[in-house]
């Protein structure tokens, strides 16, 4: 077996430079975000691991040649322990004295002029024995150019100095060197036809009658052995030698990495007589490389990805936003007209709507990085839920002059579903949303299914029954290498600076995590300047598969409430710390309420409804200092459980709304809403009252 001893000093040279120098470059790439970090200490771990492992005396010195670090081998060659040797000048402890003292002299001013130094030494080992070395020091620059110490990779060569003697006289004493070395010695006829090769079969585990008549060529692996044919023809030609790297085939099947270098022998009348040469297995080596260099291409593809999200987001955040700004102080002028006035107002208004699904799509993303999105699975009616999704985007789809239909194949008698609604519904209204922003002319067509059906037996077992959606558009299509990269987070199809169509390049990411949650999968049909379908599935689940009990919430009893045409007689409580929404939801809800009281955190709001027991309505902020929401409605659940409580939150994160309805809220509804979503919203509950 060979090792890291076997190679020469010139290539563990160039293999510890560029172990540092690719550690160099991933440090700059991992820089750039802290979240990197354990990819950089990978790196420097492997950095670690070749040093430490190598059979190379390595070793680092300050400007004054005093050691600042050692590795094993040289622990092991020389007898030092660490603890010994690091803080002590060099040439104290190492150099025998058999130099000449000018020959140091010489040696030291070369190495501090900033010149690499090669050069062959004899010093001595802590028990007084000599040491042959073949050493090479290299100076260590810092940013400004300047010295701040020495690198010196020596090699042992004693026993090498000891075999050349012998190597002069005998070919069985090459041999042996070779074998004492690590290195594998071969000799091959020209033919190809191998007669033996003892170290070859002490490596590879073959028999004699294995080897003999083995063809080397058949064993090199098919994509490498055009080349190292080339590189055969080329030494007869050129009757020099060779150093190449191929893969060979063990006996066990296994295909390992070797570098070999050969030379051919030639007869008196130039043919060739036979190829001899060695091999070293580098398998390790290579593999070491290709896992940097992944490492490296893995940082510049996160950063490219990193630094693409952070311009569309800035970009998906400061348009609209600037679209807000801009028209608010257009309104302002007095000379508008009432439809340049409507005009700007609308701007603002799908400004705002942009701006808000943007901020959703980053907190939605940051959630199921972290882990914290969790199903909420109940009884879900399937027909309700796609009709509801289909009508939301029937405007908006012929408003650009598109068909859109709705083709639900589902047999009658499947209505209601166990599934988490919430993420199916946001699931539809991406892609759909997706399909008509990418379709100019043309249909949109949106579809659903049973399938996997076995038998109907089968399907009320759920036995692999599920539901399947498509969407399905004419749009501009998606090119064929980026089918996959559209679900990764922060990728667009689109991703230049120069993209057409607006978005975060969330949407996708955040449908797939959602469609996987639910159990399901999802893929992609499409062909550009044709159109695209999206499927995903999800499982067909008739009964329920939480155990998770449902908020048992005592609801109020609001058919005592008669309120006559014309007539304000509700009494509100807002509970609202931010002025500026406090003063929002006042003007909103004074048309239809007799009486508003207010209340700041939520210890103010329990007061405030103890000491008015005929409250009707709160409006419960969930976000509030001393005593937030929550802990505010569970707190009056204690002693009125008539009143009418909805949650509001700016958070409007999954989960919510459930969260408020464990703690006795009746309803909830997320920031920002308009006047005519919360007054829906209480005529919903104060179904027998008559709200102007």
């Amino acid at each position: 077996m060979m090792n890291h001893r076997d190679k020469t000093k010139e290539e563990l040279i160039i293999e510890f430079k560029k172990l540092q120098q690719r550690y160099n470059s991933l440090k700059e790439s991992y820089d750039i975000d802290i979240t990197e970090s354990k990819q950089k200490e990978e790196v420097l771990q492997k950095l670690k691991k070749a040093v430490d492992n190598s059979g190379e005396i390595i070793f680092l010195t300050d400007t004054e040649g005093i050691f600042t670090f050692v590795n094993p081998a040289f622990t092991s060659i020389y007898g030092y322990t660490a603890d010994e040797i690091v803080g002590k000048v060099t040439p104290r402890i190492l150099k025998s004295g058999l130099m000449e003292m000018n020959y140091y002299k010489l040696y030291w001013g070369t190495l501090i002029s900033g010149k690499e130094v090669r050069c062959e030494l004899i010093n001595k080992r802590k028990d007084g024995t000599l040491i042959n070395i073949d050493g090479t020091s290299n100076p260590i620059f810092d940013e400004k150019k300047n010295i701040i110490g020495f690198l010196e990779i020596q090699r042992d060569i004693t026993e090498r100095k000891l075999a050349e003697e012998t190597l002069r006289s005998s070919e069985e004493h090459y041999r042996f060197s070779l074998e004492i070395t690590g290195q594998i010695g071969w000799s091959i006829p020209p033919d190809g036809l191998v007669e033996d090769m003892p170290l070859w079969r002490q490596y590879s585990g073959q028999s004699i009658e294995e080897v003999k008549g083995w063809k080397w060529l058949d064993s090199v692996h098919p994509d490498d052995r055009e080349h190292t044919n080339k590189v055969w023809v080329n030494a007869i030609a050129q009757k020099c030698k060779y150093e190449t790297e191929y893969r060979i085939r063990r006996v066990d099947g296994v295909y390992r990495y070797f570098m070999v270098r050969g030379i051919p022998l030639f007869n008196t009348d130039g043919t060739v007589r036979e190829w001899a040469g060695t091999c070293i297995d580098i398998t390790e080596r290579k593999q070491a490389e290709q896992e940097l260099i992944e490492a490296k291409e893995h940082a510049e593809e996160s950063d490219h990805l990193k630094t693409s999200f952070l311009n569309n987001i800035s970009h998906e955040i400061r348009t609209p936003f600037n679209g807000i700004l801009g028209f608010l102080s257009l309104i302002q002028e007095e000379d508008l007209t009432d439809s340049e006035r409507d005009e700007y107002i609308s701007i603002i208004n799908k400004s705002a709507y942009r701006l808000m699904k943007t901020i959703n799509d980053i907190v939605e993303i940051s959630q199921i990085q972290a882990g914290q999105m969790k199903l909420s699975v109940s009884e879900t009616n399937i027909h309700k839920l796609t009709s509801g999704v289909y009508k939301h985007f029937k405007t908006d789809a012929e408003s650009k002059g598109l068909k859109f239909c709705i083709n639900n194949d589902l047999p009658i008698n499947i209505e209601y579903i166990f599934t988490d609604g919430i993420k199916l519904n946001i699931i539809l209204t991406i892609l759909i949303d997706n399909a008509i922003k990418f379709t100019e002319t043309g249909s949109i067509e949106f579809g659903i299914r049973l399938v996997d059906k076995v038998d109907e037996q089968a399907v009320k077992k759920h036995s692999r029954a599920s539901l399947q959606f498509s969407v399905k558009d004419t749009g501009i299509g998606i090119p064929e290498n980026k089918l996959l990269a559209i679900f990764e987070r922060f990728m667009q199809a689109d991703g230049s600076n120069t993209r057409q169509f607006e978005g975060s390049g969330l949407g996708l990411s955040i449908v797939k995590a959602y469609v996987e949650m639910l159990g399901g999968k999802i893929w992609v049909e499409s062909e550009q300047g044709i159109g695209s379908t999206f499927y995903f599935t999800i499982p067909y689940n008739r009964e329920s598969q939480s155990d998770t009990n449902k908020p048992n919430i005592k609801s109020a009893d609001y058919s005592k409430y008669h309120v006559v045409p014309e007539v304000t007689s509700l009494k509100i409580l807002i509970v609202e710390d931010d002025e500026s929404n406090l003063k929002l939801i006042t003007v909103t809800v004074k048309t239809f309420c007799n009486k508003i009281l207010k209340a700041k955190t939520g210890i103010e709001a329990v007061e405030a409804c103890r000491n008015n027991p005929d409250i009707d309505l709160i409006l419960m902020d969930i976000k509030m200092p001393e005593m937030d929401g929550y802990e505010a409605t569970r707190q009056i659940r204690q002693f009125n459980t008539e009143v009418l409580i909805i949650a509001q939150t700016a958070f409007a994160l999954t989960g919510d709304r459930e969260k408020a309805l464990a703690a006795g809220c009746n309803d909830y509804i997320s920031k920002p809403y308009g006047k005519s979503l919360l007054m829906s919203l209480i005529e919903k509950h104060f179904k027998n009252s008559t709200i102007n």
